[in-house]
């Protein structure tokens, strides 16, 4: 399996697969989060609880570890996220905050002499943390390819600057950074690489669910017109409540991000058509990934009823 892997991601590389296509979109991992995760996930208690997350980024595993929770299951189509929080978790243990963020983070490309994203010295430093798999990955596609290529293609260009990135994750506080060293050799993570699209039967049930924006890019949402939207709503309930019965009963999901929330929007519209009768569904506001002052995103949130 991890051959495969290599050759698909040399395949990414190469540009076999067209950038254009939704199957090589999956293909590419997120750096860094370009959700605010700290204005939704804090305030939840993680003591005893069970998460299933998604997220190529892989921010949504480091964040919960900082809060504590130990039950971390990750669900994603990517077969690289796996190997990217190895790097991730490799770089926490072995650099501080600052240079792991230079080391990860394209914004330090921007300076013409001493780059660090990505940089040859950094790996050899942290890879003897990682697992053989994930170390024979990351080798051999750095190898074969410039490191700062690597980090270009393999990888989304959407990327947040250092201040959102922090403000966005609580485990990049310094303190909380220290703490999460610590704490993250001791936390097994579970790693499923499976659709979300069906998904009925075949997990775990879980106290918390995060799906992030996946349904988006399933129905296509960002390109849509509201009349678009509203012709596959009865769909997208669908597949909502499908998801839901991951949950155990009083369990909640976090299962659809929306940037740039405004009352006004299609969005707003379609989902109020789509949940205004749902009892259990709310808007959760949050101020905005990108912390511009009066800015503000949401997460739509389903919260499981016991019942009696």
């Amino acid at each position: 399996m991890g051959n495969n892997n290599i050759a698909l991601a040399c395949s990414v590389l190469d540009d076999k697969v067209n950038k254009r296509y939704l199957e090589n979109y999956f293909l590419r991992l997120y750096s860094f989060t370009n959700e605010n995760l700290s204005g939704y996930m804090r305030d939840l208690p993680y003591s005893s609880k069970s998460v299933l997350t998604t997220g190529s980024s892989c921010d949504q595993i480091l964040n919960l570890i900082s809060y504590g929770c130990e039950d971390i299951s990750l669900l994603d189509i990517n077969p690289f996220v796996k190997y990217y929080y190895e790097l991730k978790k490799a770089a926490i243990m072995s650099l501080n905050r600052d240079d792991y963020l230079n080391f990860l983070h394209s914004h330090s490309l921007k300076a013409i002499f001493g780059c660090k994203t990505f940089n040859r010295n950094i790996f050899n430093k942290i890879r003897r943390y990682m697992s053989e798999e994930a170390n024979t990955f990351w080798e051999s596609i750095m190898t074969k390819y410039d490191p700062l290529f690597v980090r270009y293609n393999l990888f989304m260009g959407d990327e947040s600057s250092k201040r959102s990135i922090i403000l966005n994750n609580d485990y990049l506080n310094e303190e909380e950074y220290k703490k999460l060293r610590k704490k993250i050799e001791d936390v097994s993570i579970k790693f499923f690489r499976d659709d979300v699209v069906d998904l009925k039967g075949k997990y775990d049930k879980y106290d918390y669910i995060f799906l992030s924006n996946i349904l988006d890019y399933i129905f296509s949402f960002q390109v849509k017109t509201l009349s678009e939207m509203l012709g596959v709503k009865d769909d997208y309930i669908v597949r909502v409540n499908g998801l839901m019965e991951l949950l155990k009963e009083d369990g909640t999901a976090f299962f659809h991000y929306v940037w740039d929330y405004n009352q006004d929007s299609d969005y707003n519209c379609f989902f109020r058509s789509a949940f205004h009768e749902n009892p259990n569904v709310s808007l959760k506001y949050i101020p905005g990934s990108a912390h511009i002052t009066n800015a503000r995103d949401a997460v739509l949130t389903y919260k499981k009823r016991v019942r009696r």
